[in-house]
């Protein structure tokens, strides 16, 4: 049985992952448990990651 979580939820789990995404820490960290939390977190830790390492390359580019 699969648990259903509010829109709430799911956006703090995303957020908390794109935030961990942007400073640059691996996604091997999520601190979820439950499948769908787990997946959001995932997604946006993936968008924050894309970011952080656009900005690294940008910094390069500049240095």
């Amino acid at each position: 049985m699969t648990a259903q979580h509010s829109n709430d939820e799911c956006k703090k789990a995303y957020n908390q992952g794109c935030l961990w995404g942007l400073s640059g820490r691996p996604s091997t960290d999520c601190p979820f448990q439950d499948e769908t939390l787990s997946q959001w977190w995932e997604s946006g830790w993936a968008e924050g990651n894309e970011a952080w390492l656009r900005k690294q390359a940008g910094q390069r580019v500049a240095g």
